[in-house]
């Protein structure tokens, strides 16, 4: 991103805050709290191995998912206050590709990926959402009516991808981890800083109770 675009969404999020005044302030920290809770969460689960018992396992899974999802409403809602979408616009995640060798699934990053925004907004508006964390899940998903010996065979894990499956998108996959390292360096940190410039200080440390 050039100083000239960077500067320009600055500006307009000065021209913002001046008209909202203090009310809009408390709407930013409430929608940048919510979204760095679940964010937090998130980060967590993508960086720990899948847990041994398939119970567990699954409401882990299913914790990720609605995190996420609570995590796009309260990003894109901060994004339309602070008049930023730019930033969420620009930056670019990395989609996944499934490649079959045998009987294993491997995982391989594909850029450029998906703009942020284009995620955000798949998951507000989507059908259905996958977790996949493990080849036996893809292949549940790609041939559900095969033969399911796969399902007993030694498992090969990976990082979480997401998969969001709509009417409008049809199918978008990303890599969990490199969706919370893209948006934290690539939206997050310009975001604050803009905000920061303007004297809206989101961030617990900088705030005044």
């Amino acid at each position: 991103m050039g100083k000239a675009q960077a500067q320009k969404m600055r500006a307009g999020y000065a021209n913002l805050i001046v008209k909202a005044g203090e009310h809009n302030k408390s709407e930013v920290f409430y929608e940048y709290d919510k979204a760095i809770e679940c964010l937090s969460r998130l980060y967590s689960f993508a960086h720990s191995p899948p847990h041994d018992d398939i119970e567990i396992q699954t409401r882990l899974e299913r914790f990720a998912k609605d995190d996420f999802l609570n995590f796009a409403v309260h990003a894109r809602r901060l994004f339309e206050i602070s008049n930023l979408f730019a930033l969420a616009k620009a930056a670019r995640v990395p989609s996944c590709r499934f490649v079959k060798a045998g009987d294993i699934v491997s995982k391989k990053l594909i850029r450029p990926g998906e703009t942020v925004w284009k995620i955000i907004n798949a998951a507000v508006h989507h059908n259905t959402m996958h977790i996949w964390n493990a080849d036996w899940q893809i292949r549940a998903w790609l041939f559900p009516d095969k033969d399911r010996k796969f399902l007993f065979l030694e498992r090969e894990y990976f990082p979480p991808t997401i998969v969001f499956v709509s009417d409008k998108t049809k199918l978008l996959n990303f890599d969990l981890r490199a969706f919370i390292k893209v948006f934290n360096t690539e939206v997050f940190e310009p975001l604050v800083e803009a905000l920061s410039e303007h004297g809206v200080y989101v961030e617990l440390d900088m705030r005044e109770f």
